[in-house]
Order: C-alpha cells, then structure tokens, then sequence
C-alpha cells in the first residue's frame, strides 16, 4: 500500500471514530438529560389522598423525600417539609389513610434534616423552638407526646412532631420556625435558625408539582432575556431537548412542589445554599390552567400554563455565560391515571405477541392536551367486519394514546367526537370543550378532521401509527384568553 493510501485510510479511520464518538456524547447527552427531566412520578393511587400522611411508604421511608418549595438551610444542614399527618386527641398518630375533617384537630408535622457534612458533627431539631403560624394568626407550639419520633433515612434523620390544633377555618401554615442544634468537632454547640412559609393543609385544595434543575445549553443562552425569564409551551420543551441537568446532591432529586392556590413560596433554583433565589405563586385558572407568577430581583413575570405542561424559570446570566434554570410541572392532581383505553377490545391470542394502534388528538397542528374520548372499532374477521366495540381512551399531555395487545388484523376506527372532553382536575368547574379550545388555542370555530379511519393494518409485535383526529380553525386562531378562576 503506498503512503498516500495509508494516510486516506488513517484519516478515514480518524473521521469515523470521531463521528461515533459525537454521536455517543449527543446520545449520552440526551440520555442524561432524560434521566435528570424524568420528573418523579405523583404518588400511586393506592396511597393515601393526603401526600405522605399515612405510615407507609410516604413518612416512614428511608429514603429522603425533598419538598424545594418549603426549605431552608440551617447551618450545615438542609431542613424540608415532609408530611403532615392525622393524630387523635392523645398524641397518638391515627392510622394509615387517615384523612381530615373541614377543623383538623391536633396533627403531626414531619421534617427532613438532611447533613451535607455526615460524620463531621451531630446534629438534632430543637424541640422547644418549633411552632407553626396559620393562616388565621393561630401560633401552634409542639406538644411532647408518646407518639413523637425520629428515624434516620439515607443522609439525614426524619422528625415526626406532635402539634396543637390549628384555627377552625385555617387552610395553610403561614410560617414554620424552628432550630438546629449543632455540635462541632470541637464540642461547641451552635444553633441555625430555619423558617418555612405557606404549607398548605391537607383539607384544602392544593397544587403539587415537580421540578428539576438543569443547565441550558450555549445553543439557547443568548436568546434568552439576560434578567430573570419565565419560558413556557413550546419553546419550553425546546429548551429542555437541548439543556443538560445540572449537578445536585441525589438526596434532592427528584424535587418536590407543594403549594396553596395563590400563595407564594420562596425557592433556589438549584438546592445548594447559594444558588438563585425566587419566589413563586400559582392560582387557579379556568379550563384546566394555572396562572404562575415569579419573581426574583425585582422582576416580575406571569405565565399560564396547562396542567402537567412543563415551563422553566431560569436564573439571570453570570459573567461566566452560563445559565441555570429549574424546569417544572404543576398539576391540580396528587396523581394522574395513566394515558390509554379502559377497555381494549379484540385482544391477542393468549402466548402471542400482539400488536398496537396509537393516534393523537391536535388542535391546528398541536397537542390538545389530556382528554377523554369515546371512539367505535370493528375488526376484520373472516371476510367480515366485526364490531362495533365502544372504547374510551385517555390522552397524555402530549395528546396521544395506545391501544395495545390487539389481535393483528385490519381494522377501522371511528370517533364520537361530541364525547371528547378535555381531561377535568380535581377542585375544577365543569367546563366545555368550545370553551377550552377558545382559552387553550384561540379557535372560536372549526371542524373536526380525521374522524374515520380506514384500513389499519396491525401486525404482530409492532405499533401501527394512525393519522391524528385533528381540529381545524375555520379562520387564524386569536391570542388564547387569559382569565383567573378564583378558588
């Protein structure tokens, strides 16, 4: 071989190599960026309606539970929210499930002390300093009681506080104070001050939520306002494509959100004690929205979002050219059935693969969001057409659904679109579907496209793509409506 075709070989070499490894770090980017936006699924049904207020897996696990929207440090630790849990007259934590009347009586307050300097120095909750302010000026003050405990979890310890009633018309704990008492290697003693504000009770409505802290990408940096921006809808998913999740300590992730309707709360766009702070406030809007406000340095900025819907709140620009943000979801609902039908007709042969149908629900080309609809099937046996199966499915945000473990074969589908209703929260005012394609995509009138679909060939082991049932505006769409639902 002469030189000059050992050197095109090298450099070809050189080429593909470097080709496979840019396409390892772009996938191991995206895969990282994944993991990081894989926002922590809400609680199994099966749990209990008030968030981790039983004595199972919510209050009583080893694993640390972080609630971002209600911390603080406090020294060298970080102190969270937990849960708040039914207690009866004696002290006694009442037993799993136990919910709360419209007056809650006594309660327990749970707190998470996680240390980010394990075995350099001890620490413990000052029980004399807690109390707890609510929203109708009553101060609550722990009380000793048998039922009174701490446990250790992975990194830090669980404090579970017996306290006194709040008011009878009370909704929310407008501030929780405390201490923390820390012993140095030295044997000196040092005390943290700790306050949280604005925890809801469980006998009123509340929005929970997920965060997550991520970097975003030298792609977007410079087209993002240099103050602090509130970023939503579609340019928010573009944003999370092309960002990376910044580093944070696995005792906060996934990061948790609880919050009253219109009550704010301060946070740090990542945990770490000298990251940005902000403070956030979510109502209640109509058709299934919320209205979020944020501020942060004297600026101020309001976005509507869609429950479940994902918007970033990114940190102003450093000297440095970097940009952090918290990317989040909100939602009137502690958890959300799963997208998909309720009732799968035609089934596979038990022991054989079968194979699967999916379709979306757009509106001029976006997704319509979580909704309810009705649909007709018939299948092809024999030459003959069977069916038709009634069918209820349930969209995901993104407007799409499955329906799986079907018998391959040809098949046709067919919409009752008067049934198809946008997905209603709890706590909501029934709404109509006109109304929520006014308020949600502007459209004051359409039609719906994609209503039939015919031969749909499904096969064994694999999904068969259908065109999407599709509204179509008769005219440009307005701006969507921007109303507030008070609660």
């Amino acid at each position: 071989m002469s030189s000059r075709a050992g050197s095109i070989v090298v450099i070809a070499l050189v080429l593909t190599a470097a080709g496979c490894l840019a396409a390892w770090i772009e996938a191991d980017r995206r895969s990282s960026r994944r993991r990081a936006l894989r926002l922590f699924p809400l609680p199994h049904p099966n749990m209990s309606s008030q968030p981790f207020s039983g004595s199972g897996p919510g209050p009583s696990s080893g694993t640390a539970r972080f609630f971002a929207s209600h911390a603080a440090h406090a020294g060298p630790c970080l102190v969270s929210y937990r849960f708040i849990r039914a207690s009866d007259l004696n002290g006694q934590p009442m037993s799993q499930g136990a919910g709360f009347g419209p007056n809650m009586g006594p309660f327990f307050l749970g707190l998470q002390v996680l240390n980010d300097r394990q075995g350099a120095m001890s620490y413990k909750l000052d029980l004399s300093s807690l109390r707890a302010v609510d929203d109708t000026g009553r101060t609550m003050l722990h009380r000793q009681s048998a039922g009174d405990s701490m446990w250790p979890i992975t990194g830090g310890t669980i404090y579970s506080q017996w306290m006194e009633s709040p008011g009878p018309h009370a909704t929310g704990l407008t501030l929780i104070e405390g201490a923390i008492s820390v012993d140095d290697h030295n044997g000196l003693q040092h005390t943290f001050p700790f306050r949280m504000e604005n925890v809801p009770l469980p006998n009123t409505l509340r929005i929970f939520g997920q965060a997550a802290s991520i970097r975003i990408s030298d792609a977007d940096v410079y087209n993002i306002p240099r103050g602090f921006s509130i970023i939503a809808g579609e340019d928010a998913e573009a944003i999370l494509d092309r960002s990376i999740p910044a580093k944070t300590s696995p005792l906060t992730s996934p990061q948790r959100l609880l919050l009253g309707p219109d009550k704010p709360v301060r946070m740090n766009i990542t945990p770490e004690a000298n990251s940005h702070e902000f403070s956030i406030r979510a109502d209640l809007g109509s058709c299934g929205s919320l209205i979020v406000r944020a501020s942060s340095s004297g600026l101020a900025q309001t976005v509507r979002v869609w429950d479940g819907e994902p918007f970033i709140l990114v940190a102003p620009a450093s000297a440095f050219g970097s940009r952090v943000a918290s990317a989040m979801r909100l939602s009137r609902d502690q958890w959300l059935p799963d997208a998909g039908v309720f009732r799968a007709p035609f089934l596979a042969e038990p022991g054989r693969p079968g194979g699967a149908i999916s379709s979306e629900v757009l509106v001029d080309g976006r997704p319509f969001g979580r909704a309810q609809l009705s649909l007709q099937m018939w299948a092809l046996r024999d030459g003959r057409w069977a069916g038709p199966e009634l069918m209820r499915a349930l969209t995901d945000r993104k407007g799409k659904f499955v329906i799986p473990n079907l018998h391959p074969g040809e098949y046709r589908i067919v919409y009752q679109i008067d049934n198809l209703t946008a997905y209603f929260h709890q706590g909501e005012a029934p709404f109509t579907t006109g109304a929520y394609l006014l308020e949600r995509f502007g459209s004051r009138a359409g039609r719906w496209a994609g209503v039939k679909i015919e031969n749909i060939m499904v096969r064994s082991g694999q999904k068969c793509e259908c065109k999407p049932l599709e509204w179509v505006s008769a005219s440009a769409a307005t701006e969507p409506l921007l109303s507030i639902k008070q609660p």
